[in-house]
């Protein structure tokens, strides 16, 4: 809860009226059709009645909460307390005479005598309360540095119900409610709250009128939660300045709870409030979804809310350290080794389109010492998702396929790929502080040593395949080199996990090339030769290890949904091709085939032509949504040798590695590309930044376990 200041508020009359209705009759107003009796004068036992009334402020405002006390001859002999609209009843009562007493409790008190109930009368009485009445102290008035952000999950209304859900059932709507306040209303499960960033408050310092309208991202988890649509994903929320300003000058109270309050139409600690639809899939576990703020393509504020999501909606999940989604951006190695407090990568590097014409871009350094806790670099590109992925694929990546190109072209077409992304308004301050960050570590590292990271996202506001920017291709002026060829670069999945593996996968599933002597030179036979050793490992390890060399038993396989899901690393060497794997046109696997699912975490290598690039993106996505939470792929074409020496090169520094707990595929990735781009072509040149064609996608940190070596 925030920390909240009490102040000491003036004195202050409070005016109320009490109206009196339906059979109940005050002494100013009589009715000839009934005799009014004397205080001490009895009716007849038999007569019963009933006294309504309601209870308003001098606005007509309705008040709830208030105590009203039936007193006969002194005595009280009920009590009721109004409802949220302010109405009471005592029904059965004997007619006669009574004394109502009203009670606001903590303000003031006042008493309406010689109130007649009668049958069949009807009159109404208004009271204005008198300043003398106070009773006690008034309630404690409380003002807050900082505004606080209560997120919560209910039933699905078009209104908030200001009850929350501690757990939610799979395959519901449910209404989620974000709203910022003076306060934090509650603390408890399914109920989450925290302080607006110093961002935020300088904004509100900065911004003029009593009103203002911000952008709220919505960006569910969707591994658990269905995606949004546009309109859902991007909206606007209405942020009221003006009350804010006077409660940090004034202060609030409270009658009885923040929640009892809003329900009750009291909630004036209030300064704006959304109501988003989500609905739950069936998978069950512990959920998140992020929202981040923005005014004029600048991120003001994100929170990171968790859920937890069960079969039956009740129950609890268990408690696990869960990275959510978030501009900072998360470095999965760190979530393994949970070797610091936080999982941040060095820096995050990120693309939010925001509306169909826009992306805004954000880099955010999370180790520069001179940089804000909420400190973003923004620029604002002013072109859509869909003209960088049609840019990136007819223009940049088609660039970097030219055969034989040179290696001064392929510097040229990655700063092209950096001139793409760091273009638009704004774009030169952010340009600059990318360079720094990049220029604060050495280019040269102990082998063995843990580069630094950078992580890197494009998230569309559509259902279009996934947009992944091969961001290590990018050559950047001022740094005069390749970026992956010194970070270690994460793109997350649409459905992300980076749940942390309890051990080490160690079943393998391969599709390899079959050995053909008599075709040396067919690319598929040039890709298998490098990785022929490896392959020959696997196919001794029976009880970890199926090596298809033929794409039937293989399809058939990933066709199977009988089998229970299992944690599994695949490897794929072949061609790919308009989402098509292969090794003879004529027989293929399309990525519509995938209908195995797999346990979390799992891994793939999808190391052909292409898997990542805009556009033919099938198979990361269909293996995605089936369990897998890892995957490397390529951006594009791949060079038949260098395939199969990638591959090696990777099993080997997992096989390296064995014994090391925290060396996770990230890291073998990163060192695999580094000794790819080291070896020599058959020209006899270095691969160079040609090896940084691979991308790594997902949970980084999974381990995997390959044979051992059989020469260690």
């Amino acid at each position: 809860m925030a920390a909240l200041k009490r102040v000491t508020p003036p004195i202050l009359a409070l005016a109320c009226f009490l109206l009196i209705s339906a059979k109940a009759l005050s002494h100013q107003a009589q009715s000839a059709a009934a005799p009014i009796p004397q205080r001490n004068s009895r009716w007849s036992p038999q007569i019963r009645t009933s006294l309504t009334g309601r209870v308003t402020d001098k606005t007509g405002g309705a008040i709830s909460g208030a105590q009203v006390f039936l007193i006969r001859d002194g005595v009280e002999i009920r009590q009721i307390t109004t409802d949220q609209s302010g109405q009471f009843q005592f029904g059965d009562i004997e007619a006669g005479v009574y004394d109502i007493k009203i009670v606001i409790q903590g303000f003031a008190q006042e008493v309406i005598r010689s109130v007649a109930a009668g049958a069949g009368n009807s009159a109404s009485l208004n009271l204005t309360m008198d300043p003398s009445g106070l009773v006690g102290p008034p309630p404690p008035r409380f003002t807050v540095d900082k505004p606080v952000w209560n997120v919560w999950a209910e039933e699905f209304g078009e209104k908030a119900q200001f009850k929350p859900l501690p757990v939610l059932k799979t395959n519901s709507d449910y209404s989620l409610i974000i709203d910022l306040a003076a306060l934090s209303y509650f603390s408890g499960p399914g109920f989450y709250h925290a302080l607006t960033s110093d961002t935020f408050s300088e904004w509100v310092s900065e911004t003029k009128g009593d009103k203002a309208t911000l952008q709220l991202l919505v960006i569910p988890d969707r591994k658990y939660f269905a995606a949004q649509s546009e309109t859902e994903q991007v909206r606007d929320f209405d942020v009221r300045l003006d009350r804010l300003r006077f409660l940090k000058e004034k202060g609030f109270g409270i009658s009885e709870s923040p929640f009892a309050d809003l329900r009750a139409g009291r909630g004036d600690f209030s300064f704006g409030r959304t109501v988003v639809r989500i609905h739950t899939q069936d998978l069950v576990g512990n959920a998140s979804i992020a929202i981040s703020l923005w005014s004029r393509g600048v991120p003001l504020d994100e929170l990171t809310v968790p859920f937890c999501v069960t079969a039956g909606g009740d129950g609890q999940c268990p408690p696990i350290e869960k990275a959510g989604i978030t501009l900072k951006g998360v470095d999965s190695l760190r979530v393994s080794a949970s070797s610091k407090n936080i999982p941040y990568p060095d820096a995050a590097l990120q693309f939010i389109e925001l509306d169909p014409a826009n992306i805004v871009g954000i880099f955010r350094c999370n180790t520069c010492s001179d940089w804000k806790p909420n400190e973003f670099s923004t620029w604002q590109i002013d072109r859509s998702a869909h003209f960088i992925a049609e840019y990136l694929s007819k223009t940049i990546i088609h660039d970097f396929e030219v055969a034989g190109i040179t290696d001064d072209a392929f510097r040229q077409h990655g700063e092209d790929l950096f001139d793409l992304l760091f273009h638009g308004r704004d774009a030169d301050k952010a340009r600059n502080r990318f360079v720094q960050f990049l220029n604060k570590y050495p280019k040269k590292m102990a082998p063995d040593a843990v580069p630094p990271s950078l992580f890197v996202r494009l998230l569309p506001s559509n259902e279009e395949s996934p947009l992944l920017v091969p961001l290590g291709l990018i050559y950047v002026p001022g740094y005069d080199d390749f970026v992956g060829l010194h970070f270690r670069i994460e793109t997350p999945l649409e459905q992300q996990d980076y749940t942390a593996s309890s051990g080490c996968i160690a079943d393998w599933v391969l599709l390899v090339p079959e050995d053909n002597p008599n075709k040396p030179a067919d690319d598929m036979q040039m890709a298998r030769k490098p990785f022929a050793d490896y392959i020959g490992q696997f196919q001794t390890q029976k009880a970890h290890a199926v090596v298809h060399e033929s794409i039937k038993p293989f399809r058939d396989w990933l066709r199977t949904t009988k089998d229970p899901p299992h944690n599994d690393a695949l490897l794929v060497l072949s061609h790919h091709d308009s989402n098509r794997i292969y090794f003879d046109p004529a027989d293929t696997i399309e990525s519509v085939s995938i209908q195995r699912r797999f346990a979390t975490p799992s891994f793939a290598i999808i190391n052909a032509c292409g898997t990542a690039k805009p556009g033919a993106t099938e198979f990361v996505r269909e293996f995605n949504e089936h369990g897998i939470s890892s995957e490397v792929a390529t951006a594009t074409e791949v060079e038949p040798r260098m395939a199969g020496l990638f591959s090696s090169r990777f099993v080997q520094h997992l096989q390296d590695h064995l014994k090391d707990d925290h060396y996770g595929v990230a890291l073998a990735k990163f060192h695999a590309t580094i000794d790819v781009s080291q070896a020599l072509m058959l020209d006899g040149k270095p691969y160079g930044p040609r090896a940084l064609v691979y991308v790594m996608l997902g949970n980084g940190g999974i381990r995997l376990c390959p044979p051992a070596s059989p020469n260690p």
